[in-house]
């Protein structure tokens, strides 16, 4: 699940070269070392959702913009005349420029290997060609009894890198939450059902007087 702490992590991943590589793990590496209940996404949601972040800044931004301000359309000039190219650039920018902010934040990974191995190996730095690691100093490794530390050979090749997150929300705390919301909505559901049973209970039953032939009551 990609949460905000993983962009500040690809934002602070990416300041360290022009080329970000981000290595996806398998589902059963995952399960090992984090339990029954993980992954969240299997592999192939996890994959799209880091790729997602790969975004063609001009095109999405103005689609976007196209879906929520409709009236915008009055504003795009059909011959970009030099008065009208100032207009829709100053109309660009009052109105969107939160949303590009977004798009600059989010495009960060350039590539990614599916089902990364657990342990970075020389082997693999090679086959990618990758000159840096770095690694999330909030995540925990969740090592298994006895497991070596995955970041070792990279370590003696004095290429590893560690990064701290301002923002300390994580997929675990996410899930607390609901769970947390989940157990606090059944629990109130419980007591209403408790109540509207008890308010049934407390009603007489007055049966309606029937005419088995049907003739008018005056």
């Amino acid at each position: 699940m990609l949460d905000p702490g993983h962009v500040e992590f690809l934002r602070k991943a990416k300041a360290f070269g022009d080329f970000l590589i981000v290595g996806i793990h398998t589902d059963k590496d995952i399960n090992d070392r984090k339990g029954e209940c993980y992954p969240i996404m299997n592999i192939h949601e996890r994959t799209l959702t880091v790729l997602s972040t790969k975004v063609l800044l001009p095109f999405s931004s103005l689609l976007l913009l196209s879906h929520i301000n409709p009236f915008m359309y009055r504003f795009v000039p059909s011959s970009f005349s030099f008065l009208s190219f100032l207009s829709f650039l100053f109309l660009l920018s009052s109105l969107l420029f939160p949303l590009l902010l977004l798009f600059f934040y989010l495009q960060f990974v350039d590539e990614v290997i599916i089902g990364a191995p657990f342990h970075v190996s020389k082997y693999v730095l090679d086959l990618a060609k990758i000159q840096v690691v770095v690694h999330n100093l909030t995540e925990d490794l969740h090592l298994l009894p006895g497991e070596p530390d995955p970041y070792r050979e990279v370590k003696e090749l004095g290429i590893y890198h560690e990064v701290s997150l301002d923002y300390t929300l994580t997929t675990a705390d996410i899930l607390q939450r609901i769970i947390k919301n989940r157990l606090e909505y059944e629990s109130r559901n419980t007591k209403k059902v408790e109540k509207d049973k008890k308010v049934n209970d407390g009603l007489k039953f007055i049966p309606e007087e029937i005419d088995h032939h049907n003739r008018p009551k005056y």
